[in-house]
């Protein structure tokens, strides 16, 4: 046998085994995964509402609606009239000076609570408004577009 009929003969083997190599893999984290939502009932599941999306509100990214409130990966998301997240502290602070952070989602602050954010966080120590206009589901190829 030569070696070129040899490495024809073990690629159906190869192929065989990456198949059942990755078969395998899903069927245990599909597993892990059920054992975790059985065992731990209390963790909810990770989504963001929909109801609290702009589809199209930065061309074509997405943005929060105005006034609107939801869940985004377990914390609860208030926004303001002009679509910038906000907290229920910071709509009652009555100041004629602000301060506004653009950013991404670090900036939002998603999934943490409105008042453990770093523009909150940021408003109390200065004790000045802080309008959060940063936005979330951001890419690398939003950053490239002009």
């Amino acid at each position: 046998m030569t070696s070129a009929q040899s490495y024809k003969m073990k690629w159906p083997k190869v192929i065989a085994s990456g198949i059942i190599s990755l078969v395998i893999f899903l069927m245990l984290v599909v597993l892990i995964e059920g054992s975790v939502r059985w065992l731990y009932p209390e963790i909810p599941a990770q989504f963001s509402d929909r109801n609290l999306f702009d589809g199209h509100k930065y061309g074509q990214t997405y943005g929060y609606k105005a006034l609107a409130s939801g869940e985004e990966l377990g914390a609860l998301v208030i926004t303001d009239e002009h679509g910038f997240r906000t907290s229920a502290r910071s709509r009652q602070r009555n100041t004629s000076e602000h301060i506004l952070v653009l950013g991404d989602s670090v900036s939002v602050g998603v999934g943490v609570e409105a008042e453990q954010t770093y523009p909150s966080l940021l408003e109390d120590r200065l004790g000045k408004g802080v309008l959060n206009a940063s936005v979330t589901g951001y890419g690398i190829a939003d950053y490239g577009k002009s």
